[in-house]
């Protein structure tokens, strides 16, 4: 085989890596909220729709809402702010 294929093939492999590297870091900036505020976003929309349940014991139900509280208004303030500030942030 030719080495001008062969470099050739290398220079595109190269800018492949480059270009799906920048897609997925791209990607990642843009994710509005963690993980751990949608887990507790999923976790609220199960309350809601009654296929999740609170603790029986009632000091575990009231520190879950505490914690359901303060993930949503986190949530917001995450929200409200740019997502470049964001990604900043998470970073």
């Amino acid at each position: 085989m030719p080495t001008t294929v062969v470099d050739r093939a290398d220079v595109v492999s190269k800018d492949f890596a480059e270009q799906f590297k920048e897609k997925i870091e791209g990607k990642r900036k843009q994710a509005r909220l963690p993980l751990v505020l949608q887990a507790d976003f999923a976790y609220l929309m199960g309350l809601v729709s009654g296929k999740e349940g609170l603790p029986e014991d009632k000091a575990k139900a009231r520190e879950v809402l505490r914690g359901l509280k303060e993930a949503v208004r986190m949530g917001l303030v995450h929200a409200a702010r740019p997502a470049a500030v964001t990604a900043t942030a998470n970073a």
